[in-house]
């Protein structure tokens, strides 16, 4: 049976209707897409792309580490790897493990000695301890303690005593600089340690070196109370030798010259010496919680004058680890 008139017609409106609506629905859909678009690049021009930000922060972080004065140095050598460097230096008595942060003693084991629960006896270990100074930098005050200094290799030298030296170069052209030599004797207790200057006259204010001593001593022995006890801080003076007992909070200030300062614990020392002597000092020392195992800790501050209208200098000094034995003492 054929399709009337009226339903022919029906079908040719539903057909024209349906293409008419494809057409407007795909017009909106470009208008659409097209309006999306122009919103992303408006943003994407109102801001630059992150690549282009990151390399331009870049370049401008490294221009002005080239163009920054002498502090700025410093800055750039952190900036690089910085990965902690750990040599050894080590005899039949002592042995020292240095960091290149600060060029410094970090570890000191005593290998004739153990705990009282048979562990290695370490004198020296942990963030605590530091030997540091300022330096003045075009107004910049900058610890040693954040340099990272080049590590040289440990050499023997004729006598059997070892050396390291720990360099950093302050400027640029290397007219500025920086280094610790430290050397171990054979057969002994007493590291010798050296700071030497070049540029001294412009890296201390006043033409003073003001070291900072930090040190801690462990508990060896078993019964902590008494470790306490008979731990004290010392120092010689005009050739005496004199000790505070050990209270915590108190402290010691040396107006005059003194020769060397101690954290004396029940049966072993450790102690900075200057050879030629710190104008003043003054040492405090606490002691911490039993919980901690830490005996005592002590903090000095060491005034040292340098020699007057010299860029070039050599301050030497000298750390004893080891037991608090009189005749090792006297030698």
């Amino acid at each position: 049976m054929g399709m009337d008139r009226n339903t022919v017609i029906g079908f040719v409106l539903i057909g024209a209707l349906m293409i008419a609506m494809f057409f407007m629905n795909s017009r909106d859909n470009q208008a659409l897409t097209m309006k999306r678009k122009h919103d992303e690049d408006s943003i994407a021009r109102s801001r630059p792309k992150v690549d282009t930000l990151t390399a331009r922060l870049d370049q401008k972080k490294a221009d002005s580490i080239i163009n920054a004065p002498t502090a700025s140095v410093l800055q750039q050598i952190q900036i690089k790897d910085t990965t902690e460097q750990l040599p050894v230096l080590e005899n039949d008595l002592l042995k020292v493990t240095f960091t290149n942060k600060g060029g410094q003693p970090k570890i000191v084991e005593l290998k004739k000695f153990k705990t009282y629960d048979g562990k290695p006896l370490i004198l020296e270990n942990g963030s605590f301890n530091k030997i540091s100074y300022d330096l003045n930098l075009n107004g910049h005050s900058v610890h040693t303690t954040d340099i990272p200094f080049t590590a040289g290799t440990p050499t023997r030298n004729a006598d059997k005593s070892q050396s390291i030296s720990f360099l950093v170069k302050v400027d640029s052209a290397g007219t500025e600089s920086i280094s610790h030599t430290f050397t171990l004797p054979d057969n002994d207790y007493m590291l010798d340690f050296a700071v030497n200057l070049a540029g001294s006259d412009k890296l201390f204010t006043q033409n003073t070196l003001n070291l900072l001593w930090k040190t801690e001593a462990p508990q060896v022995e078993k019964v902590l109370s008494y470790e306490k006890q008979n731990t004290n801080i010392g120092y010689v003076r005009n050739g005496d030798f004199d000790f505070e007992t050990l209270r915590k909070g108190d402290d010691k200030k040396f107006d005059k010259v003194v020769d060397w300062l101690c954290l004396k614990q029940q049966f072993f020392i450790s102690a900075l010496i200057a050879k030629n002597k710190f104008q003043t000092a003054d040492i405090t020392w606490t002691a911490p919680e039993d919980s901690l195992k830490i005996v005592a800790q002590a903090v000095a501050n060491c005034r040292i004058v340098l020699p007057q209208a010299q860029t070039q200098a050599s301050i030497p000094m000298q750390l004893y680890y080891g037991p608090s034995d009189y005749n090792v003492l006297n030698k």
